[in-house]
């Protein structure tokens, strides 16, 4: 895929982001891995997510030391999305940190998210990580140490009384995943004071929902979606009739 459409993609992404009213004012990231794989795009620091257009992209080597890049982007987020896409272990090729509001409310409980609350949250069973609050990512050390938690399942990573990181190996699986996180804390949220009476399912049931969420979408040899490809289209659809792109 070429920097040209990949810029295009995330920039329509924080399209997506700002319609479902995912943000933080100008504090929250994303990125996208580039085309030479020696690099990311990610925006400007100081953009509201539906301001940002392909040109407010900006590329980041994973060594970064120019200043005037520096300058330009949040400097958590290039500590955080450097050591992620720097992993050989496994492939992420796009990244989300946010602080929606379900976010924060998640990583403030002890309990923290319940994968096995509902079908949709299965998907992220045996995905997710916690790293407690060590202050801001504004360090390698930080960034290492986030990165660290990392395996090939982990789509999800808690940030406790902070926010959240969600992974995917493409933008349209980072669009998917994200959607259903925060429909899935908000559910959660909503039953909070209901917690003696939740029906979990158990550990051998999520573990089988989860692989059949990563397998829905494929349909044969003349039909093929990668995950979160039909969302990412339907979502499309929507933001062209609004005129938002």
């Amino acid at each position: 895929m070429s920097d040209k459409l990949t810029k295009k993609k995330l920039s329509i992404f924080f399209k997506i982001l700002a319609h479902h009213r995912i943000g933080d004012l100008t504090a929250c990231h994303a990125s996208i891995l580039s085309n030479d794989k020696k690099s990311f795009f990610t925006n400007c620091h100081g953009h509201l997510f539906e301001e940002i257009r392909p040109k407010d992209l900006i590329k980041v080597k994973f060594n970064e030391n120019r200043k005037k890049i520096f300058n330009k982007v949040n400097i958590a987020g290039y500590y955080i999305h450097r050591n992620i896409h720097l992993l050989k272990k496994v492939k992420i090729g796009a990244i989300l940190h946010t602080h929606s509001e379900n976010g924060i409310a998640i990583s403030c409980l002890k309990r923290g998210f319940i994968t096995n609350l509902n079908q949709s949250s299965m998907r992220f069973h045996g995905a997710v990580k916690y790293i407690g609050h060590g202050g801001m990512a504004i360090n390698q050390e930080i960034g290492k140490l986030i990165a660290g938690l990392i395996d090939k399942n982990t789509r999800l990573i808690i940030l406790r009384n902070h926010g959240v990181i969600i992974l995917g190996e493409t933008i349209e699986e980072l669009h998917h995943l994200t959607f259903h996180f925060e429909k899935c804390a908000s559910v959660q949220l909503k039953l909070m004071n209901k917690v003696k009476d939740l029906t979990l399912v158990n550990n051998n049931i999520s573990k089988i929902t989860a692989k059949q969420h990563k397998g829905f979408g494929p349909r044969g040899k003349l039909m093929w979606w990668p995950v979160g490809g039909m969302s990412w289209q339907a979502s499309l659809r929507v933001l062209k009739k609004l005129r938002k792109i």
